[in-house]
């Protein structure tokens, strides 16, 4: 048997909750139907980086304080995983990272919060 892959993307999500589900149609003619997934798509948090390029450490600003816990991690290029946090942002806006442990590169800041939209800044680290 042939296995296809499709991926497709929702150009104009809603602001708030989406729903999506994906529905394969076999040869045989039966459908299967995967269960449905939410995404929250409420405003992003908007953060910044600084200094970019940086060498030891990174301050992580929030333009606005958050009612729940965000989940940070830095990725690699690769998406690997070298450092994770959960930050508790309703006491302050700015938290200073240490990042001598990377090797200079390019490298990614994520941010989440449980059931919303994913936030991505690319910032370098130099020697």
């Amino acid at each position: 048997d042939d296995l296809y892959w499709i991926n497709t993307s929702d150009l104009e999500p809603l602001e708030g909750n989406n729903f999506y589900r994906a529905v394969v149609h076999l040869k045989n003619g039966k459908e299967v139907h995967s269960a449905i997934q939410s995404i929250d798509f409420s405003a992003p948090v908007n953060f910044s980086l600084s200094p970019n390029p940086a060498r030891s450490q990174v301050v992580l600003t929030l333009e606005e304080l958050s009612t729940e816990p965000i989940h940070w991690r830095i990725q690699d290029a690769y998406g690997q995983l070298l450092w994770s946090q959960a930050l508790e942002t309703t006491s302050g806006t700015s938290f200073q990272i240490e990042i001598d442990h990377l090797v200079p590169g390019m490298y990614y800041m994520v941010g989440k919060r449980p059931g919303k939209k994913i936030w991505t800044k690319k910032f370098v680290v130099v020697r």
